[in-house]
């Protein structure tokens, strides 16, 4: 759920530091840096000062507004910039610039990942290990996913029928959410087909299962286009494309309009998008990984004698990535040893080059599970929680044996790692009692003998009589303490 180290919005991005600040560069007009002012730009990136424990950000803009998310390993979530339509989530759907980290009122619950988009923001809560998807700013089309088109909002509100969400992404008035069992669901604005239901309808209020799309590991969204990866088997990942195809952004060599996901690349790993271009990282020989670009991509400015703009995928740089965002005059790639890539037509600044890391190496492994922040953003996993899925084996242990360390839901019964280990069933068997009913849907799921619960009975008061056996079953998952 964790969204990665690096975020750009048009003109400016942030960078999350490995110890847990964030530093943001580029134009400044709506306070989008978090500097307390509105006054300049930064050349170079610079700490927003008195904020820390950060472990995701998240940005976006345009040349009408921008604004900045952070979210701190408490679970409280921070926000930043243009606060008009509500999309900062603090309460105001006024104009109005917040000019330094304000949290986001938030109710009961923590917020365990964001997404900014242009005009609201999408986010994932979990309340007492329920997980549910939250929704704020301007209800136009249907994005917040509440049912409604109508005014705005500047509180969170609960988006329709959704529960095991992964991940979420926001663009031009349209949302994304992937769940544990790999399904993609959009809601919002459809007239470029950006919800890939095969439609142009108008608009969908609340979300829809995009169709013929199954084992979906990642999600991004663009201005009006979205992108998603399906898990190869091997690490890496088929990437699928819909919606607008203005400039070719979505790489499949036309400008058309794509209203479901066709496949346009291989052995990706991650993807962003913006409103005129798409990032890939893929991976390639050796240790190199390659940023891939379509569409106003900039890539005369990565590589000089390199075309500004493509139709397909095209190579922009070679070197040892973890990651991508791209921008409107910003694209970002990070390298492995923490340092930035940056290019685009406002990237003559230091920006490129400027280390997230530190040569003390006090922060290389804040969560002590084997993994360093570097790893961790590569994976996806929480560089402050050493067991980021709640499986009861710590992140680092995970990744050597093979498994998954960002899965919630491990066996895939509807029930929540962390769930699963506070009522004492095994988050990897889908059946602990062996009973052939799923935990998530046995009311007795340590008890071989029943899965029903019985009728109730109206007027009774008198207590059951519940007698609990140990299951003779139970098998050792983790010898950790």
């Amino acid at each position: 759920m964790i969204t990665g180290a690096i975020a750009a919005a048009r003109d400016n991005a942030l960078g999350l530091k490995t110890d847990g600040t964030v530093v943001g560069w580029g134009t400044n007009s709506w306070g989008q840096l978090g500097r307390g002012t509105t006054n300049g730009a930064a050349q170079t990136p610079a700490v927003i000062s008195s904020f820390s424990d950060v472990v995701a950000i998240s940005a976006n803009g345009d040349s009408s507004g921008a604004t900045s998310f952070a979210l701190k390993s408490d679970g409280s979530l921070w926000s930043w910039g243009q606060g008009n339509l509500g999309k900062l989530g603090d309460g105001s759907t006024s104009s109005h610039n917040q000019l330094s980290p304000t949290q986001v009122t938030a109710g009961s619950g923590v917020f365990v990942g964001v997404a900014a988009g242009l005009t609201h923001t999408v986010a994932i809560k979990n309340i007492s290990s329920a997980i549910s998807v939250w929704a704020w700013g301007s209800r136009a089309w249907g994005a917040l996913g509440d049912g409604t088109t109508t005014s705005q909002t500047g509180t969170p509100q609960q988006v329709s029928g959704l529960s095991d969400v992964v991940a979420v992404a926001a663009g031009y008035q349209f949302s994304m959410a992937l769940t544990s069992g790999g399904s993609v669901y959009t809601w919002g604005v459809n007239g470029s087909g950006q919800l890939g239901d095969g439609t142009t309808t108008s608009h969908r209020t609340t979300p829809t299962q995009v169709p013929n799309l199954t084992g979906i590991t990642a999600i991004a969204a663009g201005h009006s286009h979205a992108l998603a990866l399906e898990s190869d088997g091997t690490g890496s990942a088929f990437l699928w494309v819909w919606g607008d195809n203005t400039g070719g952004k979505l790489g499949d060599g036309t400008t058309t309009n794509r209203f479901t996901p066709i496949r346009v690349a291989e052995r990706v790993r991650k993807i962003s998008g913006s409103g005129g271009a798409s990032l890939a990282l893929e991976d390639s020989s050796g240790f190199l990984k390659a940023v891939l670009g379509s569409g106003s991509h900039a890539g005369n400015y990565a590589e000089s004698g390199a075309p500004a703009t493509s139709q397909r995928f095209i190579t922009l740089v070679r070197d040892d990535y973890l990651d991508v965002s791209a921008g409107t005059s910003i694209q970002l790639a990070l390298r492995s040893d923490t340092s930035l890539r940056e290019w685009g037509s406002l990237s003559a600044t230091g920006a490129d080059g400027d280390l997230l890391g530190d040569d003390t190496g006090i922060h290389d492994d804040p969560d002590g599970d084997g993994l360093t922040n570097g790893e961790e953003w590569a994976l996806g996993t929480d560089p402050y929680d050493a067991d980021t899925n709640g499986d009861g084996i710590l992140d680092g242990i995970a990744v050597a044996s093979g498994i998954s360390a960002t899965n919630p839901d491990m066996d895939g019964d509807g029930v929540l790692n962390e769930a699963e280990r506070a009522q004492g069933t095994d988050p990897f068997n889908p059946d602990t009692d062996g009973d052939e009913v799923n935990d998530g849907d046995d009311a007795f799921p340590l008890d071989p003998e029943r899965d029903e619960a019985p009728e109730p009975s109206p007027g009774d008061t008198t207590p059951p009589t519940i007698t609990l056996t140990e299951p003779t079953n139970a098998t050792l998952i983790s010898s950790i303490p």
